[in-house]
């Protein structure tokens, strides 16, 4: 739970930092190595993780729509910086995809949370890099 009340707030420092001083896009090839790692690893599960509540949807066949909305509106939100990487948005997607970690953390700690603490720890490290990480003058 500690850990999901820390992506959340480490999330929304990182939204609050680009949408109060928005610069310019960093370059892929200017992106700190850890965070291109993070946003991939931590994309690829959501995505990963998305067809499988797809797939358990379709084959069980009785689950609830609002299960099925909260699913996947927060692995897309988890896999949001692979879909806006290189678009002035990629700062506040990162923080996005870190709150929705935090919240899928915090309301599933006792079952299968435990499983996604390390793809918190990959993705708070890299925001740290991306917060220290000053941006380009235009």
């Amino acid at each position: 739970m500690i850990i999901g009340l820390l992506l959340l707030t480490v999330g929304m420092a990182l939204i609050l930092k680009h949408l109060v001083s928005p610069g310019a896009v960093i370059a892929d090839s200017k992106a700190p190595l850890v965070e291109r790692i993070a946003v991939v690893v931590t994309g690829g599960a959501a995505l990963g993780f998305l067809v499988l509540v797809i797939l358990l949807a379709a084959i069980m066949g009785r689950t609830s729509p609002q299960f099925f909305a909260a699913s996947v509106s927060i692995l897309l939100g988890i896999a949001a910086p692979l879909f806006l990487w290189r678009t002035r948005w990629r700062g506040i997607a990162e923080g996005m995809a870190i709150i929705a970690l935090g919240a899928l953390i915090y309301l599933s700690s006792a079952s299968y949370g435990l499983y996604l603490i390390p793809f918190a720890i990959l993705l708070m490290v890299g925001a740290a890099k991306g917060l220290r990480t000053p941006k380009p003058s235009p």
